[in-house]
């Protein structure tokens, strides 16, 4: 073996392994805006795009509790919302909670990539696929709702991060505990308990009907509403 070729297997070598190689960012690549929420148009859908620097928002002072609508009206036409992008939340450190509506088919890779005040998740999708390192170091996160009795489709393991398998509690309807601890990825969290009561988030009623802005006026409702009692 030449010289040469000694030197660049060295170098090889030498060099880090990238552990998460993902599209570079792209702060433009949206198409309107919406209660703070940035979309493209993908063909008759909407897809939640990257947020970028506009109106003096810095993507650390997005924060609060956030619920995506399962629809968004641009331009007099209405599309369902199916997809978060890459990076769509990507370092948003004052995010607390996120819902996801039903409509949602794919959480992209690094979609919640380092949200570190994110501490609960709403999953209301049966249908989601969570790509890798969707929710990777949301180092605060400890409750996952899921209140759906057939267990969400999820095709990567490394969605979530180790820790979040061992102390994070995952929530889900009594009558599906046993489906999730035998599910691929959804088994691997130690804590799985049921839904208690056993209704949607925010369906005061227990009538399947969701309305969480009726109840943000509420002085004394906490930010993280994922398991509260209406």
């Amino acid at each position: 073996m030449n010289t040469t070729k000694k030197l660049v297997m060295l170098l090889a070598l030498m060099l880090p392994v990238t552990a998460i190689a993902l599209p570079p960012y792209d702060y433009d690549n949206y198409e309107f805006e919406v209660d703070g929420i940035y979309y493209k148009i993908e063909g008759d859908v909407a897809c939640v795009t990257f947020q970028r620097y506009a109106s003096g928002m810095h993507l650390s002072d997005y924060h609060g509790d956030v619920v995506i609508p399962s629809t968004v009206t641009y331009q007099d036409v209405t599309y369902p919302v199916t997809t978060i992008d890459y990076y769509a939340f990507n370092y948003c450190q004052g995010l607390t909670s996120i819902t996801i509506p039903e409509s949602i088919s794919t959480i992209k890779d690094c979609a919640f990539y380092l949200c570190t005040s994110l501490t609960c998740v709403n999953l209301l999708t049966p249908t989601v696929v969570i790509e890798k390192h969707a929710f990777s170091m949301c180092s605060a996160l400890t409750t996952i709702t899921c209140p759906l009795t057939t267990p969400p489709a999820m095709y990567y393991e490394d969605c979530f991060d180790s820790p979040h398998y061992e102390s994070a509690t995952l929530y889900v309807p009594a009558s599906a505990v046993e489906s999730y601890r035998n599910a691929p990825v959804w088994k691997k969290f130690v804590h799985i308990q049921a839904i208690d009561p056993e209704v949607l988030p925010g369906d005061v009623n227990g009538d399947g009907e969701i309305n969480y802005r009726r109840h943000l006026g509420r002085s004394n409702q906490p930010e993280c509403r994922c398991l509260q009692r209406w």
